[in-house]
């Protein structure tokens, strides 16, 4: 499951600090995440550029011990209507280890601090954390791993913890399922699948169908299924003018 935490600014911190928020050059900053093991798509340039296109101003910013970058983010950014005041949001949370106390608090205090020069009443973080293992069918492997400490620790540095969504009908999933194939052969890859799984695959192969990349102009091909398939597994869709953006993007 998918955490969303986000913090109140309001909290009053007095504290000396060691480490150093700076705001990086996108080069700076992709050069730490390319490398960081919570790297996804959605801590990167492009989907900084995509996220613009739909409103929301970006920075990129990393907490520097010396002058080694030891965590960072990218923090979207949109004003609210009303209050006229922003939201920050970091996709997929921040590139940090989140066992790490000193550095997740430091970087916390830095980044609230950030915030605030910047009119932000809020942080919003949904960290890319497997929160707890669990087999096919959703349920809880026992003696699997678990990272409720990494919620602890937020908690703990004065986040607030929303607890999981119950239903599908969002814009995030609740659940990500993960195969890993890396230095794995077909055959090796489909044994970690169902059976059941595994005859759909052969079938359809033997009935010709195959994948491939469409262009642009048979977006409407995939937003068209995309719209059945969202209302038959109540889920939201996106307009297809998005998925333009995403494949510009």
């Amino acid at each position: 499951p998918i955490l969303s935490i986000e913090i109140s600014l309001e909290e009053k911190v007095k504290r000396s600090y060691k480490m150093k928020l700076v705001e990086l050059n996108k080069k700076e900053f992709k050069e730490f995440a390319d490398k960081h093991p919570q790297i996804t798509f959605h801590q990167t340039e492009e989907w900084a550029n995509l996220k613009k296109k739909n409103g929301w101003d970006s920075y990129y910013i990393g907490l520097k011990d010396d002058k080694k970058i030891v965590a960072g983010a990218l923090i979207l950014s949109k004003t609210l209507p009303v209050i006229k005041k922003k939201m920050f949001y970091s996709p997929r949370g921040f590139l940090i280890d989140y066992n790490n106390k000193e550095i997740l608090k430091e970087f916390k205090e830095e980044i609230k601090k950030f915030a605030k020069n910047k009119n932000a009443i809020f942080v919003k973080i949904d960290p890319y954390v497997e929160y707890q293992e669990h087999d096919n069918n959703g349920n809880t492997v026992e003696g699997g791993y678990n990272n409720k400490e990494t919620v602890e620790n937020l908690k703990n540095c004065g986040y607030k913890f929303f607890g999981f969504n119950t239903k599908q009908d969002t814009l995030q999933p609740r659940w990500m399922h993960v195969l890993e194939v890396e230095g794995k052969t077909e055959e090796e890859i489909q044994k970690d699948m169902k059976q059941n799984t595994r005859n759909i695959i052969r079938k359809n192969e033997k009935s010709g169908i195959t994948t491939r990349e469409i262009t642009k102009e048979e977006l409407p091909i995939f937003k068209n299924i995309m719209e059945h398939t969202g209302e038959r597994r109540d889920f939201i869709d996106r307009p297809l003018s998005y998925y333009e953006v995403m494949w510009d993007s």
